[in-house]
């Protein structure tokens, strides 16, 4: 669900490579590495984090996509 309140598509593979920023937090820029979508929603991963490490990724402002 997005900020407006309406379910969108999920991403796929675009979202690898992509620039995201975490909306509430130290403003660093981050690289997604890997992204996954199930019943609990979106998440994505980066680089350094652990195979079972998954962040929600509507916590992130995307900045770019890699299309």
């Amino acid at each position: 669900m997005n900020l407006h309140g309406t379910v969108e598509k999920p991403r796929g593979k675009v979202m690898i490579g992509a620039l995201v920023r975490e909306t509430n937090g130290t403003g660093i820029m981050k690289i997604v590495t890997a992204y996954k979508c199930d019943a609990k929603g979106e998440s994505i991963q980066f680089a350094g984090d652990g195979a079972t490490m998954w962040w929600p990724l509507n916590e992130y402002e995307i900045l770019s996509l890699e299309e």
